[in-house]
């Protein structure tokens, strides 16, 4: 068994992320094992058109300059895609990534001796960093290495926008640069143009309610830095552009909305 508790009661997330990694793995070999064992049953020529509805979870690691700003990041998966009878497949993919391991300190020329930063109040605040972004696209897919029908491994190439920031947590509410407008200054909020590729294990089956996706992905954005000035550096913000990349693995369960198949011929062995 897995265990999440530290020291102080706070979350070993390290630990955590490697179990969730452990857990899903496991989970894909079983439901992989469960589709082979009705492959004959499955093995009528049926044609699917599916709309599903995509929700899922997962972990990322970023590179580039990203990886100077911030550290692994955990990520909510949604989206909508239309599975053709054929073998490919078209959708809109959503991640929204949020994380605590920031590595850039906005707020360091405002600390005192002790490292901490004094509220309005005169006590040191309550003032925790994080990390927040998404990524919205479209995408294409089609499956290179069947395994079943509708099922197997397949490719995916998508292109859309990314976004990301640093978020205050002020729970005592009394440093105003923590707030807006003010915060706006030292947020260093960016965005710009994303690529996305997969590749992923997707099972369709048509006897039985398994339909999921387990992938590992690779983001690129070409980003600016939307804010023009920052607070802590006295300075205007750079304009250059940045290659923030975020490499991750999710596993989606994909409810079917909609589903239309042809009449099955059945096979006789």
């Amino acid at each position: 068994m897995c265990s999440f508790v530290g020291k102080g009661g706070w979350f070993n997330l390290p630990v955590f992320y490697l179990c969730a990694m452990y857990r899903m793995i496991c989970l894909m070999v079983l439901l992989i094992c469960f589709q082979s064992a009705g492959a004959q049953k499955d093995s009528a020529d049926v044609k699917l058109n599916i709309l599903t509805l995509n929700l899922g979870y997962g972990a990322e690691w970023p590179g580039g300059d990203l990886a100077q700003r911030f550290g692994q990041s955990l990520s909510f998966h949604s989206g909508m895609e239309w599975v053709h009878k054929s073998k490919y497949s078209f959708g809109l993919d959503f991640s929204y990534f949020f994380g605590d391991k920031i590595k850039e300190d906005v707020f360091a020329p405002y600390r005192n001796e002790n490292g901490l930063v004094q509220g309005i109040n005169g006590v040191a605040a309550d003032l925790f960093i994080r990390e927040r972004g998404a990524y919205v696209g479209i995408q294409a897919s089609s499956i290179l290495f069947p395994t079943a029908k509708h099922s197997g491994f397949e490719m995916s190439l998508g292109a859309g926008m990314l976004y990301h920031k640093l978020h205050f947590v002020d729970d005592s509410r009394s440093v105003f640069l923590a707030e807006k407008p003010y915060s706006t200054g030292l947020d260093r909020l960016t965005r710009g143009f994303a690529l996305r590729q997969e590749l992923a294990y997707q099972l369709h089956s048509e006897k039985k309610a398994l339909h999921f996706h387990l992938g590992f992905y690779v983001t690129e954005a070409f980003t600016t830095q939307v804010r023009k000035f920052n607070f802590d550096t006295g300075l205007p913000a750079s304009e250059s552009t940045r290659n923030d990349l975020l490499y991750g693995v999710r596993l989606v369960w994909m409810l079917p909305l909609y589903k239309a198949s042809t009449v099955p011929v059945i096979k006789y062995f």
